[in-house]
C-alpha cells in the first residue's frame, strides 16, 4: 500500500512536472519570440538613429555653409557700406567744392555785369557826347582823341602818308564804333536812331583840314548811317510788334474778364429784383401778429409768378390748394425762400473767389 501511494504520488509530481516543464517551453518560445521582435525593433531604432544622425550631421553642414555665406555677405555689406560713406564723403566735399565755385562764379558774373553796365554807359555817354559834339561844330575833339593840330598839318602837308593813315583810322573807328554799337544792344538802340535822324557822320572833325578827305569821310558815314539805321529801325519795329501783340491778348484777357462780369452782374441784379419781388410778395401776403388773408390781386400775382414754371411754380404747388393762406404755409414758403438764398449766396461766394 505504501510503495502503491509512493508512486502515484511520484506520477503526480511527475505530470506536475511536466506541466511546469511544458509551461516554461512555451514561455521561452514567447520571450524568444519577443526577444526575435526586440531585436528587429532594436535594429530598426538603429536604422533610423543611423538614419537622423546623418541629417543632423548633413543639417549641421547646412547650417554652417548658411553662416559662413551669411557672415561673407554681411562682410561684403560692410564693405559696401564703407565704400559708400567714403564716396558720400568725397560728394560731399565735390558738393562743398561746388557750391564754393558757384560762389565765386556768381560774384564774378556780378562783378562782370556792374562792368558790362559800367562800359555800357560809358558808351552810351561817349556816344551822346560824339552826336553833341558833331552837332556843336567840326573844331572839337573827336571819340578817339584827334585834335584839330592833325588837321592843320594835313593842310600844311595834304599828300603825304598821314592823309592815308587817318583815312584808315577813320575806318577803323567807323567799324569799332559799328562793334560797340552791336555790344551795346538796346540801350543805345535809341540814342543810335536819334543820331541817324540828326544825319551823323564820324570823322567830322577831320573836315576841317579841307576838301582832300571828304570822299573817303562821306562814304563811310553813309555806310555806318545806312546800317545803324536799319538795325535800330528793325529792332525798334521787333519791339513795337512784340509789345503791341502782348498788349493785345491782355487787352483780349480784359475784355473777356469785363463781359462775364458784366453777365454777372445782370444775373445778380435779375436775382436780386426776383428775391425782392418774394420778398414784397410775402409781406403783402401775411401779417406779422395774426397772419392775415392776402388780397386778391396778390393771389392773382402768385398765379402769374407760378404759371411759367421755375422756382415760384415749385414753392407754390407744394402748397395746399385752398385760396386762404395760412400761417403754417407761408411759414414754409419763407424757410424754403430762405434756403434758396443762402445756397444763392454761397455760390456767388464761390464764383467770386474762383
Amino acid at each position: 500500500m505504501d510503495l502503491q501511494e509512493e508512486i502515484e504520488a511520484g506520477k503526480r509530481r511527475e505530470d506536475r512536472m511536466s506541466e511546469y516543464n511544458r509551461r516554461l517551453t512555451e514561455h521561452n518560445a514567447n520571450l524568444q519570440s519577443e526577444h526575435l521582435v526586440t531585436v528587429q525593433r532594436l535594429e530598426e531604432v538603429t536604422e533610423k538613429l543611423a538614419e537622423q544622425e546623418r541629417l543632423i550631421a548633413e543639417s549641421k553642414n547646412e547650417s554652417v555653409a548658411a553662416v559662413d555665406q551669411l557672415l561673407a555677405r554681411v562682410h561684403q555689406l560692410e564693405t559696401q557700406s564703407s565704400d559708400f560713406q567714403s564716396q558720400i564723403e568725397r560728394l560731399r566735399a565735390t558738393e562743398c567744392d561746388l557750391s564754393e565755385k558757384l560762389n565765386r562764379e556768381r560774384e564774378q558774373a556780378q562783378l562782370t555785369h556792374r562792368r558790362d553796365t559800367a562800359r555800357i554807359r560809358d558808351l552810351a555817354r561817349q556816344l551822346s557826347r560824339v552826336a553833341q559834339r558833331q552837332n556843336s561844330g567840326p573844331n572839337e575833339v573827336t571819340d578817339t582823341g584827334v585834335l584839330t593840330s592833325l588837321s592843320r598839318r594835313e593842310r600844311d602837308s595834304p599828300g603825304t602818308d598821314p592823309d592815308r593813315k587817318l583815312c584808315a583810322g577813320s575806318r577803323a573807328d567807323s567799324v569799332h564804333s559799328i562793334d560797340l554799337c552791336s555790344s551795346v544792344g538796346t540801350l543805345t538802340t535809341g540814342l543810335a536812331v536819334n543820331m541817324t535822324n540828326k544825319s551823323v557822320v564820324l570823322g567830322n572833325p577831320l573836315l576841317a583840314s579841307g576838301n582832300r578827305t571828304d570822299h573817303c569821310l562821306s562814304i563811310i558815314g553813309d555806310q555806318y548811317t545806312g546800317r545803324l539805321t536799319k538795325d535800330g529801325a528793325e529792332l525798334d519795329q521787333a519791339a513795337l510788334l512784340n509789345k503791341l501783340d502782348r498788349l493785345q491778348r491782355v487787352q483780349v484777357q480784359l475784355t473777356d474778364e469785363v463781359e462775364f462780369l458784366q453777365e454777372r452782374c445782370y444775373q445778380l441784379n435779375e436775382e436780386i429784383n426776383e428775391k425782392s419781388r418774394i420778398i414784397q410778395h410775402l409781406l403783402m401776403m401775411t401779417d406779422k401778429q395774426s397772419g392775415a388773408v392776402s388780397p386778391k390781386s396778390v393771389e392773382t400775382h402768385r398765379r402769374q409768378i407760378s404759371h411759367p414754371g421755375g422756382l415760384m411754380a415749385s414753392l407754390y404747388t407744394s402748397r395746399s390748394n385752398s385760396n386762404v393762406p395760412n400761417f403754417d404755409t407761408c411759414l414754409e414758403t419763407s424757410h424754403k425762400l430762405q434756403q434758396v438764398l443762402e445756397e444763392t449766396l454761397f455760390k456767388n461766394l464761390i464764383l467770386k473767389v474762383s
